[in-house]
């Protein structure tokens, strides 16, 4: 997968859990991808990972998306800087 792609999965992740967009926005994407690649299995989940992240009381939710975030805006950069 090219950077750009990567970067907008990552991307659309963040506006996923911001409510921005809806799951299905990101996991119609990733029908073809490798699933020797545990981000690309998790990435696949992410329908379920979120049911379960929206079961938790609200304050903790907000932590640990906050905390998501934080980290797929991080991973958008380097993806960026580095060539694939």
């Amino acid at each position: 997968m090219h950077a750009d792609e990567k970067v907008e999965l990552l991307n659309l992740w963040v506006n996923i859990l911001r409510e921005e967009e809806k799951i299905e926005s990101l996991t119609d994407k990733l029908t073809d991808v490798d699933t020797g690649n545990p981000d690309a299995i998790v990435a696949q989940h992410s329908k379920e990972i979120l049911l379960h992240l929206r079961s938790l009381p609200y304050e903790v939710q907000e932590i640990i998306i906050q905390h998501v975030i934080n980290s797929t805006q991080g991973m958008a950069r380097w993806t960026k800087r580095v060539p694939t």
